[in-house]
C-alpha cells in the first residue's frame, strides 16, 4: 500500500465531504423541479441576504482551496508558480449549487458560488504565504522527526477529536455513544428481528447500579484516548509530554464551548465537578507514565481503552434533560454544524480504533518514516 505523502490529502477529502455534507442537508424530499440545474448561474444577485450565510460560504471553502493547493505544491516535481488545483473547488462548488436544484430545502445561488470561489482564492494564497516562508518544508521535517511511519490517518483523526467533543453526551469527554439509538433504530425498522433478541434497556438497568463508577471511568477514559493516541504517533517521550498538555488544555476549552454552545454562558462550567477535576488529573497521570514507554506499548493501551470507552459510554441510559439537550442540538439554528457535529462524536471513537488496528497489522519495524 502506497503511502500518503502529506496530511493535506486526508485534511482535503474531509473538507469535501463536510462540504458536501453542508450543502445537501437534509438528503431528503428529492425532486424534479423542472428547472435546468445550472440556472442558477445566470440569475440576478440575490435581495436578501445574511452575513452568517456569506461568511460561511467564504470561509467553508477557505481550507478546501489551501488544502488542494499544498497537494499541489508537495506533489509536482518543479515549483508551483501558477496553482491550478483551486479549479476544483470551483467545479464542486458548481455541482453542489446544481444538484441543490433538487432538493426544495434549498436555494442554489449565483452569490453562494462566487464567495465559494472566492474562499477558495483565498486559500490559495493563504498556502503560497506559507510556501514562501518556508512553513510547508519545515512542516514536513517536524513530522519526519515527531511521528511514526503511516500515521497520516491517525494524526487526522487526532485533529478530529475536539471537534467530536463539541456533540453532549451523558458524561464530560464521552464520544461514540450511540448504540442505543441503533438498537432502537433496528428495533422500529425491523420488528421481530435480531435486534429484539438483544435487550439495551435490561442491560442498562444491570448497569444503573454502578452508573456513577460507569460515569467516572468513561470520563477518564475518555481523556485518555486522545492522550494514547498521540503517544502512539509521536516517537519521543520528551515531545509527547508538550502534546499532552496541549491535548489537556483542548479538552478543557472544548467542554467550555460544548457547553455554552448547549446551555448559555450562564452554565457554562456547569460539566465540572469532584469527579471530573479527578479524571483529569488521572489521566494527566496515567498518560506522563506511559508516554515513557514504548510507541507500540502505547498503541496496544489506546486499542484497548478504546474498547473499554464504547463499552462503558453505551451502558448509559438517556435521562430527560439530555434527551431534550439532544433535541435542541438536532432542531437548532445550525442544524447542519449540529448535524455533523453529532455524527463525528458518534463515530469518532470506532474509528480511531478501526485505524489503530489497520495500523497495528500493517506497521513492521523495517518501514522507514514517511515523508510529508
Amino acid at each position: 500500500m502506497a503511502r500518503l505523502k502529506t496530511s493535506a490529502t486526508p485534511l482535503t477529502l474531509l473538507c469535501v465531504a463536510l462540504i458536501a455534507y453542508a450543502s445537501l442537508y437534509p438528503f431528503d424530499d428529492w425532486r424534479n423541479q423542472q428547472i435546468y440545474p445550472w440556472t442558477f448561474l445566470w440569475e440576478p444577485w440575490p435581495l436578501y441576504w445574511s452575513a452568517d450565510d456569506a461568511a460561511m460560504n467564504f470561509l467553508g471553502y477557505l481550507p478546501l482551496g489551501l488544502g488542494l493547493t499544498w497537494i499541489e505544491v508537495r506533489h509536482s516535481e518543479r515549483p508551483v508558480r501558477w496553482p491550478w488545483f483551486w479549479l476544483l473547488a470551483a467545479l464542486l462548488s458548481v455541482t453542489m449549487e446544481s444538484i441543490q436544484t433538487y432538493l426544495p430545502s434549498r436555494v442554489p445561488s449565483i452569490m453562494d458560488f462566487v464567495l465559494n470561489v472566492l474562499g477558495a482564492i483565498a486559500g490559495v494564497v493563504v498556502c503560497a504565504m506559507f510556501e514562501r516562508w518556508g512553513w510547508i518544508e519545515g512542516w514536513r521535517l517536524s513530522r519526519a522527526r515527531w511521528l511514526v511511519p503511516d500515521s497520516v490517518w491517525l494524526m487526522v483523526s487526532l485533529f478530529m477529536w475536539p471537534f467530536a467533543l463539541l456533540f453532549p453526551s451523558g458524561a464530560p469527554f464521552v464520544t461514540g455513544q450511540m448504540l442505543l439509538r441503533m438498537h432502537q433504530k433496528m428495533e422500529s425498522l425491523l420488528p421481530g428481528s435480531w435486534a429484539t433478541l438483544f435487550n439495551m434497556g435490561q442491560l442498562q438497568s444491570l448497569s444503573s447500579s454502578w452508573k456513577g463508577s460507569i460515569s467516572f471511568f468513561s470520563t477518564l477514559s475518555g481523556l485518555l484516548i486522545p492522550c494514547l493516541l498521540a503517544n502512539a504517533i509521536v516517537v519521543r517521550a520528551d515531545k509527547r509530554r508538550w502534546v499532552l498538555m496541549v491535548l489537556m488544555l483542548t479538552a478543557m476549552g472544548v467542554s467550555l464551548l460544548s457547553s455554552t454552545l448547549t446551555y448559555g454562558w450562564e452554565h457554562v462550567v456547569s460539566w465540572v465537578n469532584t469527579k471530573v477535576l479527578t479524571s483529569l488529573i488521572l489521566a494527566c497521570g496515567l498518560a506522563y507514565f506511559v508516554a515513557m514507554l514504548s510507541t507500540r506499548v502505547n498503541q496496544w493501551a489506546l486499542l484497548l481503552t478504546l474498547l473499554l470507552h464504547i463499552f462503558l459510554v453505551n451502558l448509559f441510559d438517556q435521562d430527560v434533560y439530555l434527551a431534550q439537550t439532544l433535541q435542541t442540538w438536532e432542531q437548532g439554528r445550525y442544524v447542519r454544524f449540529n448535524g455533523l457535529a453529532q455524527w463525528v462524536g458518534w463515530l469518532w471513537p470506532y474509528a480511531v480504533a478501526c485505524l489503530m488496528l489497520a495500523h497495528l497489522i500493517k506497521s513492521s519495524p523495517e518501514k522507514k518514516p514517511i515523508e510529508d
